[in-house]
């Protein structure tokens, strides 16, 4: 391994002890895009089980849901500070799954994205039409910001 790679490899598991990525920049309000900063936050969390991070965040709009089939719907700031910023600020990984949804789906929901926190479920095949029909229920009445 060369000397580049192992630097980035330590820089990027070491961005939350370094305080790179601070939790208090995270979860401030409750719109349904991500700031900069939590969009480097959540990236963050999704590596352990996303290594391949192809998507994007970026002006996109988030449904944030947890417990099993995301039964249960969340504001973003709800979200960041009762679901994964306890666990960050100890140096655990919080369990966040994200879901991104096809063109008719985000039709059907309003939402591009679903962030899953702490969900025992994987987010595939069967269940990832339980996690969008959960969130069509559940977040009904909800204001979606085009």
């Amino acid at each position: 391994m060369n000397i580049l790679t192992l630097f980035l490899l330590l820089l990027s598991s070491n961005l939350f002890s370094q305080n790179l990525i601070k939790s208090d920049s995270v979860g401030l309000d409750n719109e349904q895009t991500l700031s900069y900063k939590e969009i480097v936050y959540t990236k963050h969390i999704l590596t352990y089980l996303y290594s391949d991070s192809v998507f994007t965040l970026k002006n996109k709009r988030i449904l944030f849901s947890g417990s099993n089939f995301g039964s249960t719907i969340f504001t973003k700031s709800d979200f960041y500070k009762g679901k994964c910023i306890p666990w960050t600020e100890k140096g655990d990984q919080p369990h966040v799954q994200i879901i991104i949804l096809s063109e008719g789906e985000i039709e059907l929901i309003g939402y591009d994205i679903i962030l899953i926190a702490w969900s025992k479920i994987p987010p595939t095949r069967k269940a990832r039409k339980q996690f969008i029909a959960n969130a069509k229920k559940n977040s009904i009445g909800i204001s979606t910001k085009h």
